[in-house]
């Protein structure tokens, strides 16, 4: 077993190294491997592989924050009721209410991200949900 753990990690530098798989399967062919274990070797290794390059990848923050987005979005609506508000105060007119970039800021403040719903949800499951229908 501890050859072909050898040969996969090989196979894996291999793969680091830019080469194909079918060159890599020639390879193991030409070590004198069965083909049969050559492929499952390949197919582990590009599994591992591709796992560790998924691990690896840096998680990138958003350059600006839900929160950030929410305060702005509020205060832009109200600042702008206010403005017409004064202006048709003055002028006589009418004003606009603009309670929409108000309520989408509301929702960016409030919104929580699927994973974090799922774990709150799964904090007050019940065990006898599974009876429930």
């Amino acid at each position: 077993m501890e050859n072909h753990e050898e040969q996969i990690e090989l196979i894996i530098d291999d793969l680091k190294a830019g080469k194909d798989h079918t060159e890599i399967k020639q390879d193991l062919l030409n070590t004198g491997v069965d083909e049969a274990i050559a492929a499952a070797l390949i197919k582990t290794a590009d599994s591992i592989y591709l796992d560790d390059l998924l691990v690896r990848q840096p998680v990138r923050k958003p350059l600006i924050s839900r929160k950030t987005i929410g305060v702005l979005l509020i205060f832009l609506g109200v600042m702008v009721t206010i403005f017409t508000y004064i202006r048709a105060d003055d002028e006589g007119g009418v004003y606009v209410i603009w309670y929409g970039p108000v309520l989408a800021g509301i929702g960016f403040l409030t919104a929580r991200s699927k994973s974090r719903l799922q774990a709150i949800r799964e904090t007050f499951k019940s065990p006898y949900d599974k009876w429930r229908r």
